[in-house]
C-alpha cells in the first residue's frame, strides 16, 4: 500500500437534513400534530427512506448531480459552472413535473398509491399501534416515492448539463471530498481511470455495500433523533418553519450541543461516518496510480475557481462561515411533524 497521508474529515450530516425557521407563533393544534408525527412509526420509517434515497444514488455514482441541483437557484454557482438561464429554467420545469411525468406514469407506484388511499380511508395510518400490514404498504409506498424523486432529479440534471458542466461538478466534489457526505467510487472518474481501475472501484463498492447500508441506517436513525430534539426545542420557543437563513436553528443546535445526550448522538454519528469514510477512501486511493494520486493532491491543494465556489455554497447551505462540524440540513428537507410528502414535486 502506498503511503497516502491525505487528512480528510468527512461531515456526514453536512449536506442535508435541517429545516430553517422564522419567528411565527405555533398553534396548539399544529404543535399536537407535529408531536404525533414525531412519534409515528410510519412517519419515522418513511423519513428514513427520504434520507437514504439520494445517498444510495450518490454511492452508486450518480448522486453528485443531486448536490448541484440544490445550488441551482444561486446565480454565482450557475455562473461558475456555466449553466445558462435557459438550462436552469428547463431543469426547474422538468423537476416540477415530477408528479405528472413520473408518479402518474409509474403503474407500480400508482397501485401502491391506491392501496394507501384505501388504508387512509379506513383509519389513521400514523397511529402508534399501526399494524404490520399497514406499515409494510406505507413503507413500500414511501420508499418508492423517495427513490423515484431522487432519480428524477438526477436524470434531469444528467439530461440538461453539458459534458463540461458534468465534469466540473465531479471535479468540484473530488476537490472537496472532505466536505461531502460520502466518498464514492464514481468521484474518481475525473482522474481518467482505466477500465481495469473502474472494475476495481466497483469491486470495492460491492465489498463495502453492507457496511454502507449499515452506516446509512445509523445516519438516518441518528438524524431523526437529533431532529426530534431540535423540533421540541423550537416548538417550545414558538419558532415556525420557513425557507430563510437558519440562524435560529444554528443557535438552537449550539444550545443543544451542551446537552450530553444530544451531543453524544451527534458525536457518535460523526465518528461512525468518519470511520466508514476512512475505510472506503483508503481502499479507493490504492487503486490510483502515482500520477493519479499526484493529480488528486494537486486538485485538493489548488482547486479551480468553480470548485471553490462549490465549497462556498456547501458551507453557506450549512450556515457556516468557516469549517465546522455543525449539523445543518437544507431548507428543502423534511421537517419534524410534517407527513411524508406525496407527489413531493409541489414542495420544490
Amino acid at each position: 500500500m502506498k503511503i497516502k497521508t491525505l487528512f480528510l474529515s468527512l461531515s456526514c450530516l453536512s449536506l442535508f437534513v435541517l429545516a430553517v425557521y422564522s419567528q411565527q407563533q405555533i398553534s396548539q393544534r399544529e404543535h399536537e400534530w407535529r408531536e404525533k408525527m414525531r412519534n409515528s412509526p410510519v412517519q419515522q420509517q418513511g423519513t428514513k427512506e427520504f434520507i437514504k434515497a439520494p445517498l444510495r444514488l450518490y454511492w452508486g455514482g450518480r448522486g453528485e448531480y443531486r448536490m448541484a441541483f440544490d445550488f441551482l437557484n444561486d446565480t454565482e454557482f450557475r455562473t461558475a459552472l456555466g449553466i445558462s438561464d435557459k438550462q436552469h429554467q428547463q431543469i426547474l420545469d422538468t423537476t416540477g413535473r415530477f408528479g405528472a411525468d413520473v408518479l402518474s406514469n409509474n403503474s407500480e407506484y400508482m397501485k401502491l398509491a391506491d392501496e394507501v388511499l384505501v388504508l387512509k380511508s379506513a383509519g389513521d395510518v400514523y397511529r402508534l399501534d399501526v399494524d404490520e400490514e399497514t406499515m409494510r404498504i406505507m413503507l413500500n409506498y414511501q420508499k418508492m416515492n423517495a427513490t423515484l424523486d431522487a432519480t428524477h432529479v438526477v436524470d434531469t440534471m444528467d439530461n440538461n448539463l453539458t459534458a463540461e458542466q458534468k465534469q466540473k461538478v465531479k471535479t468540484s466534489l473530488l476537490a472537496n471530498m472532505a466536505e461531502v457526505p460520502i466518498v464514492s467510487p464514481g468521484m474518481f472518474d475525473v482522474l481518467d481511470l482505466t477500465d481495469t481501475q473502474k472494475k476495481e472501484m466497483e469491486e470495492i463498492k460491492k465489498e463495502l455495500e453492507s457496511e454502507f447500508e449499515k452506516n446509512l441506517e445509523i445516519l438516518a436513525h441518528g438524524w431523526m433523533l437529533l431532529t426530534d430534539k431540535m423540533a421540541e426545542e423550537l416548538d417550545k420557543q414558538g419558532i415556525h418553519y420557513d425557507g430563510d437563513a437558519g440562524k435560529n436553528t444554528l443557535a438552537v443546535h449550539k444550545k443543544l450541543m451542551e446537552d450530553p445526550a444530544y451531543k453524544k448522538i451527534h458525536d457518535d454519528i460523526m465518528s461512525q461516518g468518519k470511520a466508514f469514510s476512512a475505510q472506503s477512501r483508503t481502499k479507493m486511493f490504492d487503486v490510483l496510480t502515482d500520477a493519479q494520486w499526484m493529480r488528486l493532491q494537486e486538485l485538493i491543494d489548488n482547486p479551480p475557481n468553480y470548485a471553490k465556489v462549490f465549497l462556498k455554497k456547501l458551507k453557506q447551505k450549512r450556515g457556516e462561515t468557516e469549517k465546522s462540524d455543525v449539523w445543518v440540513p437544507g431548507p428543502k428537507s423534511w421537517r419534524p411533524g410534517d407527513p411524508i410528502p406525496e407527489g413531493i414535486a409541489n414542495s420544490r
